[in-house]
């Protein structure tokens, strides 16, 4: 059936209904997607990962699709990622549905080598990969005075993440960049400051985690 809108645009009720009902379906099926994909996440990594300052955006994002008792957190504060990945297993991983480490490698970014952190990564692509979960990875912002081995690491975990279908990145690197050049971020209809957002330097406050908590489902 034809229709003429206010503009005097001729259009077909029937086929718009038919988009809207797609349109519908659509987001269903992405949302029982997500619910599937955070129903038993593992969140591991350093301190932002471990619910300092605020509660992790790995966290916060589960929340949203699956029960506290589900969520295992394995990070810790200052942890390495070659000491998180020799901590994990298969039998750890078997009957988790996502692994979120968006700082495992965060630490080892300050070592003057980055040989064994390399490893380390592909040791941890290898478990996720013989697993077939999802792995969400952050590459490395800048946020220490010497990080010798970031560049080199950064380039590292995108490559791994591209290598693999069931990785997703997030960019912390470019999200970082991008605040400190417009020297805040507009979220939600208020404007944080960068002091708001990282009060040390380090460490994520609320409004940031759920930021952060949001780039990553977007990434779904």
């Amino acid at each position: 059936m034809l229709s003429i809108d206010k503009f005097g645009l001729v259009f077909d009720t029937l086929g718009m209904k038919t988009l809207i009902l797609i349109s519908l379906l659509v987001g269903a099926s992405a949302s029982a997607n997500l619910t599937q994909t955070f129903q038993r996440p593992l969140i591991d990594g350093a301190s932002v990962s471990a619910d300092y300052r605020a509660q992790s955006p790995g966290k916060k994002l589960s929340l949203r699709y699956t029960m506290e008792e589900n969520i295992e957190t394995l990070a810790k504060n200052g942890q390495l990622g070659t000491d998180t990945v020799k901590a994990l297993s298969p039998d750890i991983l078997q009957d988790r549905t996502i692994l979120i480490g968006i700082d495992i490698f965060f630490w080892d970014s300050v070592k003057p080598s980055s040989d064994d952190s390399v490893a380390a990564l592909k040791q941890l692509m290898a478990l996720v990969s013989a697993q077939q979960i999802p792995i969400v990875l952050g590459d490395i912002p800048p946020l220490r005075p010497s990080q010798p081995s970031r560049n080199l690491l950064n380039q590292e975990i995108r490559q791994a993440c591209a290598a693999y279908e069931k990785c997703k990145l997030l960019p912390l690197d470019a999200i970082f960049r991008e605040v400190m050049a417009q020297g805040y971020l507009d979220y939600k209809g208020q404007r944080y400051t960068l002091p708001e957002l990282l009060p040390d330097g380090l460490h994520v406050t609320d409004p940031a985690s759920e930021y952060l908590a949001d780039q990553i489902e977007n990434l779904f």
